[in-house]
């Protein structure tokens, strides 16, 4: 991440405006609640009342979400007028549900399926003469629809990002709030052409908004939002220095078999805290598994201190549903879906400073949620593997049982970066964490388990050949 100090500054202050080029930050909205927004200020027109008297209007961003769930509203774009708190509202509600409000009208566009844990582009136009309108989903366009025909937008615009606003620069709830991420946002006072929005949508050379530029910004952060630079998988470039696993270790070739739904079946793990307390923590594990899941927990790592039984622990429900708790709150990260009967590599990241807490499945990245802000993981640490303690060492459940394979468990006491997360991923990754490195941790396993040698995917393609 970079060092942005005027940026960061807004964030401690909680309400700075400055014109800033945002190319390559994105907001991020971790939490669900009633407060946390990005006030923008509109840019003037070719005239000084050109913004108070909107006819035509285009608006493109690109966001960033896991939620799949129906029914719940996230809202990117808000601007509101005194006469029309939904004045130009843009939302979805699930994964083929997105919305679009325009004065006292609202229209639902179907089927414009985007992806979780993924950038999508998304552009939206309205033109008040004929009343079309019509949205466009990472450059596939939606049917044109007709609404508030022969209306105009008038007074001053009240625009915020993350949030819908049920009254004038107000009336915000949590159900209406961005889980996720927001970049690249502008706004046009006329129906931008279908060539700059396949542009947009490619990321390539367009002419950017005259009302709102996401190069030249000014905004106000409300709440919980932290300003960050956006990762693409695209802008990743790594460099693998000092990394040999031609001869790996005995550790490193072996894994743990949980064979069996028990109570008391575990490793318990030593870490090297050295009476340090845990404020920023990264965890990395592969794990083989074949349970579908429902409401199955499968419980990875288990971290507990003497004030928190779930200090940080690793755990998954279904096949789309992975869990991260970090001083007994929870956050669930969706549509990250692993494979069945093959290991499958896990980060989990958290920092207490800003409570961003992210998980990575596959070197996939997940939207970042907020998990326990300024909290302290304090005391010794008791770790487990396999199961999930509802009591400081103990009161384990049959129900959280892990039935499969654990290998490559690693805890750094840093959030470490997606490039040595990739690098984790490729089998590259050299060393290992500080707090537990599974060449060198101390362990005792307990009850029916098992370690064995893992067998690998390709382990059959180095089978010889029948004679």
């Amino acid at each position: 991440m970079r060092f942005l100090p005027l940026s960061l500054l807004c964030l401690f202050l909680q309400g700075c405006s400055a014109g800033e080029d945002l190319g390559g930050m994105a907001f991020t909205f971790p939490a669900e609640t009633d407060y946390s927004s990005v006030k923008l200020q509109l840019a003037k027109g070719p005239s000084s009342s050109s913004s108070e008297h909107l006819r035509e209007v285009s608006v493109c961003l690109r966001y960033f979400t896991d939620l799949p769930q129906k029914g719940k509203e996230q809202s990117f774009f808000s601007l509101a007028t005194p006469a029309h708190s939904n004045g130009f509202l843009l939302s979805k509600l699930g994964r083929n549900r997105h919305q679009m409000y325009i004065g006292s009208g609202v229209l639902d566009f179907w089927n414009l399926q985007d992806e979780l844990n993924d950038w999508n582009s998304f552009c939206a136009t309205w033109d008040s003469k004929t009343g079309l309108t019509q949205v466009w989903l990472n450059g596939i366009p939606s049917a044109r629809k007709t609404v508030f025909k022969g209306g105009s937008l008038t007074g001053k615009p009240f625009v915020v990002l993350g949030q819908d606003q049920d009254e004038y620069g107000g009336g915000l709830h949590a159900n209406d709030a961005l889980v996720g991420q927001l970049t690249d946002v502008h706004m046009w006072s006329r129906v931008i052409s279908s060539c700059d929005i396949k542009s947009f949508s490619e990321n390539r050379k367009f002419e950017r908004g005259d009302m709102i530029n996401w190069h030249d910004l000014e905004f106000t952060v409300r709440g919980h939002v932290v300003l960050e630079a956006v990762y693409y998988k695209s802008t990743c470039f790594c460099v693998f220095l000092f990394t040999d696993v031609s001869q790996p270790t005995l550790a490193y070739n072996n894994a743990f078999t949980f064979g069996a739904e028990t109570a008391n079946s575990y490793v318990k793990v030593v870490p090297v805290l050295e009476g340090r307390d845990i404020k920023v923590a990264t965890v990395c594990l592969r794990y083989f598994s074949d349970i579908p899941g429902g409401n199955r927990e499968q419980t990875f790592f288990s971290l507990a201190t003497p004030s928190y039984s779930n200090g940080f622990l690793v755990c998954k429900e279904g096949r789309n549903r992975h869990q991260l708790y970090v001083g007994n709150a929870r956050a669930d990260f969706w549509g990250l879906p692993d494979d069945l009967n093959a290991w499958i590599s896990f980060c989990a990241t958290w920092d207490s400073a800003t409570g961003l807490a992210q998980v990575w499945v596959n070197g996939r990245p997940s939207s970042r949620k907020s998990l326990f802000k300024g909290g302290v993981l304090a005391g010794t640490a008791f770790v487990v593997l396999g199961q999930d303690q509802d009591a400081y060492g103990g009161r384990f459940n049959t129900n959280d049982a892990l039935i499969g394979q654990l290998t490559d468990v690693h805890m750094w006491d840093r959030v470490i970066s997606h490039c040595e997360i990739q690098q984790f991923v490729e089998n590259k990754l050299s060393g290992g964490g500080n707090v537990i490195n599974w060449h060198e941790m101390g362990y005792t396993t307990h009850g029916n388990v098992v370690e064995e040698v893992k067998i690998a995917e390709d382990a059959f393609q180095k089978c010889p050949l029948p004679e």
